[in-house]
């Protein structure tokens, strides 16, 4: 059985707007294990606290930074909201892209 500050480090990698019938699903075939609702829960409203997000609600409209905010702030942001295994996985599709571009040249 996974350790606690894995299964929680799992949640926070996966999407906020996942369902959590979904998330405990996914845990379950990965191997960590029975995930409760109410730990979810508890795990992804730390992340809305330590953040300052709303990350357990989906927004209706998208929100801007302000332009103030440095890049690195939005990534740190973007990668909360669409949790770290879907940022992996643009950043892929990107090199993919640039790698192609870069040989085409």
């Amino acid at each position: 059985m996974a350790r606690p500050a894995v299964k929680a480090d799992f949640i926070r990698s996966q999407p906020i707007d996942m369902p959590i019938k979904d998330l405990v699903r996914l845990a379950r075939r990965e191997g960590h294990g029975a995930l409760g609702k109410s730990y979810i829960t508890k795990v992804r409203s730390t992340m809305t606290v330590q953040h300052g997000l709303n990350a357990l609600r989906t927004p209706k409209t998208v929100v801007a930074l302000p332009n103030t905010a440095q890049p690195e702030q939005q990534l740190r942001a973007i990668v909360v909201v669409l949790g770290t295994a879907r940022v992996r996985q643009i950043i892929d599709e990107l090199e993919a892209q640039l790698m192609g571009t870069k040989n085409a040249g």
